[in-house]
C-alpha cells in the first residue's frame, strides 16, 4: 500500500513538472536579430541616458535572443528593426529665385538599435504597422525636402547634388531621432523644372564644353607635344644616366681590379719588406748596440793597456833618448872637432895655395892653363868619338870646303872657341894675356908701335 501511494506521489511530480515545462516552452518566445519584443506588464529599473538616474518603467525590451512572457501579467508586441526603403516626391516645389522644381529622392529608414531608441519608436509606433511608420517617416522626409529647395538656386541643387542630399539628411536628421528612427541614407533620385532651366543649362554647359574643348584641341595638341618631347629628353636623360652609370661600375670595377691586382699585392710587399726591414733594423741596432757595448769594453780595457804600453815605452823611450842625446852629444862633439880640424888644415892649405898663387906670375897661370887645354878639349871632342857614323850633307858652295875637310874644320872651329869659352866661364882673356907676355910684344914691334 504505501508503494503504491509512493508511486502515484512520484507520478504525480513527474506530471506536475511536466506541465509546468510545457507551460514554460508555450510561454517562451523567441526574439530574432531584425526585431525587438516589447513586454510589458511588469516594472523594472533603467538608466536615464539624460540625466543619469535610474527610474522605473513598465516595460523591458530583448533584442536578440527569448525570453518567457508570463500571462495574463504581461504582453508581448514585436517592433521591426529592418530597413525601410521610402521613395520622396516634392511635386512643384519653387527654388530661392522662383524656379517650379520637382525633386525626387530616395532614403533608407530604420529603427535605431539602441534601447532608447526602441523604447522611442515603442512609445509612437508599436501598435502601427510597417507601412503606417514608412508614411510618417517620408512626410517628415518631404517637408525638410521641401524647405531646404526654397533656400537654393536652381545651379547650387543642380551642380551640388551630393551637398543638397546632405543637408536634407542632416536637418531630418532631428526629428527622426525623436521618432526613434535614423536615416542610413539620402540620395537625389531626379530634378525636373517647368520652365526649361534645366535644359538652357544643360545647353550652355554644352555649349561651354564644346568651345573648352575646340580650344583644349590645340591647347592639347601643344601640351601632348610639350610631353612627348619632354619624355625624349628623360628618355635621353635616363639613357645619359644608364650610361654613367655603366662607367661609374665600370670604373669601380677596374678600381677594385686595380686594388686587388696592383695595390694589395704592392702594400703586401712593402708591408712584407717593411717587416724585414724593420726586423733587420731591430737586429742591426741590436746587434751594433751590442757590438758597441763589446768594442766599448774591449776599447776601455786597450785603452787601459795602451795606456800602460804607453807609459813603460814612454819610460823607455825616455830613457833611450837620454842615452842617444848623450851619445850623440859626444859623437857631435867629437865630430866638429874633427871638422873643426879639417877646416883649419883646409884653410891653412887653402892659405898656401893662395900665398903660391900670389907667387905665381902671368906665365905660371897662363902655363896651368895652357896644360888644361888639352882637357878642356878632350872633353868637347868626347861625344864625337861615341859617334858611329857621320853623314855630311855639303856642296861647298860656301867656300868652306866639303867632305872630311868640312868636319876638320868644323871641329877646328869648335876649339877655336874654347878661350871664349873659358872667358865666360873664368873671366880669364887668354888671347889678350898671351899678347901681353913680354917676349910676345918684343916679337912684335910694328903692331906696338901701330897701336
Amino acid at each position: 500500500m504505501e508503494l503504491l501511494f509512493a508511486a502515484i506521489a512520484a507520478f504525480a511530480v513527474i506530471f506536475v513538472l511536466f506541465v509546468v515545462l510545457l507551460f514554460i516552452a508555450s510561454r517562451y518566445q523567441k526574439v530574432g536579430p531584425n526585431e525587438a519584443l516589447i513586454i510589458s506588464g511588469r516594472g523594472q529599473m533603467r538608466v536615464d541616458p539624460t540625466t543619469g538616474q535610474k527610474e522605473r518603467v513598465g516595460y523591458r525590451i530583448v533584442k536578440g535572443g527569448g525570453t518567457v512572457v508570463w500571462p495574463v501579467v504581461e504582453r508581448a508586441e514585436r517592433l521591426s528593426l529592418e530597413v525601410m526603403t521610402l521613395e520622396v516626391e516634392t511635386p512643384r516645389v519653387y527654388s530661392s529665385q522662383g524656379v517650379a522644381l520637382t525633386v525626387d529622392g530616395i532614403a533608407q529608414v530604420k529603427v535605431r538599435s539602441d534601447e532608447i531608441s526602441i523604447a522611442t519608436s515603442a512609445e509612437q509606433f508599436l501598435s502601427k504597422s510597417t507601412e503606417e511608420i514608412k508614411q510618417v517617416a517620408l512626410q517628415t522626409l518631404e517637408g525638410h525636402l521641401r524647405g531646404i529647395v526654397g533656400t537654393l538656386s536652381v545651379e547650387e541643387i543642380y551642380k551640388d547634388r551630393d551637398r543638397f542630399a546632405q543637408r536634407v539628411q542632416e536637418v531630418s536628421a532631428g526629428d527622426m531621432a525623436n521618432m526613434g528612427l535614423g536615416i542610413i541614407s539620402f540620395t537625389i533620385k531626379d530634378i525636373k523644372d517647368d520652365q526649361g532651366v534645366q535644359k538652357a543649362a544643360y545647353d550652355a554647359e554644352v555649349n561651354k564644353q564644346k568651345a573648352a574643348a575646340e580650344l583644349a584641341y590645340p591647347l592639347q595638341q601643344n601640351k601632348t607635344n610639350q610631353e612627348v618631347k619632354a619624355e625624349e629628353v628623360q628618355v635621353e636623360v635616363i639613357a645619359k644616366k644608364k650610361q654613367i652609370e655603366v662607367q661609374e661600375q665600370e670604373v669601380a670595377r677596374r678600381e677594385k681590379e686595380l686594388e686587388a691586382t696592383i695595390r694589395k699585392p704592392a702594400e703586401a710587399e712593402r708591408y712584407r719588406i717593411q717587416t724585414i726591414a724593420d726586423g733587420n733594423k731591430y737586429q742591426a741596432v741590436t746587434t751594433a748596440g751590442g757590438q758597441a757595448e763589446a768594442t766599448r769594453v774591449i776599447g776601455q780595457s786597450e785603452a787601459d793597456a795602451n795606456k800602460a804600453r804607453g807609459l813603460a815605452q814612454a819610460d823607455v823611450i825616455r830613457a833611450q833618448g837620454l842615452a842617444e842625446a848623450d851619445a850623440n852629444k859626444a859623437r857631435g862633439l867629437a865630430e866638429a872637432d874633427v871638422i873643426q880640424a879639417q877646416g883649419f888644415a883646409e884653410a891653412e892649405a887653402m892659405k898656401r895655395k893662395a900665398d903660391a898663387w900670389l907667387q905665381y906670375n902671368q906665365a905660371a897661370i897662363i902655363q896651368q892653363l895652357i896644360e888644361a887645354l888639352p882637357k878642356v878639349a878632350a872633353a868637347i871632342a868626347e861625344p864625337l868619338s861615341k859617334t858611329e857614323r857621320i853623314v855630311v850633307i855639303s856642296n861647298g858652295s860656301d867656300g868652306s870646303g866639303a867632305g872630311a875637310s868640312k868636319v876638320s874644320q868644323d871641329v877646328a872651329n869648335i876649339i877655336a872657341q874654347v878661350p871664349a869659352t873659358v872667358e865666360a866661364l873664368t873671366g880669364v882673356d887668354l888671347i889678350a894675356t898671351i899678347k901681353d907676355l913680354p917676349h910676345v910684344k918684343s916679337s912684335r914691334p910694328d903692331e906696338t908701335e901701330k897701336s
